[in-house]
């Protein structure tokens, strides 16, 4: 009621109640978060997991903003890409051997369309950057049997 008295309204998104926020509070509630919500994710037998790899994703696309590369292949990349290997199972991407310099990695399902699995060759990066549709422009890859709409988990 005080905000209609004071003719002070927003749209009551958390970015309206935050927008005056100092950097240091907003840090904070972030921190706040993450610790509060890790044992809650870690509790729930997987059903979270692909929340806990969009926030690890969302701190590449803060790398990837601030010009840091490779922005998706940090610390964690090997919990993260085991974390999209299951993800990319359960969200019909269609089966895909990908060969990385670290490895090989076996992603998605087999599809009903699908004769062969398909094949990709690139960095962990840019695999990253594939299955969460993020940017993949000057990031070399090859990509055979599949185009990369079909490979984005978060639809």
């Amino acid at each position: 009621m005080t905000r209609i008295a004071e003719d002070c309204l927003h749209d009551f998104s958390p970015a309206s109640e935050r927008h005056d926020w100092p950097l240091e509070r907003i840090i904070d509630e972030l921190d706040r978060g993450y610790r509060q919500a890790g044992p809650v994710i870690a509790a729930a037998n997987g059903r979270l997991d692909v929340i806990a790899l969009g926030e690890w994703v969302h701190a590449g696309d803060v790398r990837a903003a601030l010009g840091i590369s490779p922005a998706y292949a940090v610390e964690g990349t090997d919990d993260a890409l085991a974390l999209l290997a299951t993800c990319s199972q359960t969200r019909d991407t269609p089966l895909l051997a990908a060969h990385l310099p670290e490895g090989d990695l076996l992603m998605g399902t087999w599809l009903p369309h699908q004769e062969t699995p398909a094949g990709l060759v690139a960095d962990a990066d840019t695999l990253v950057r594939l299955y969460t549709g993020r940017p993949v422009n000057d990031h070399p890859f090859t990509l055979r049997g599949a185009f990369p709409a079909e490979l984005v988990i978060y639809r």
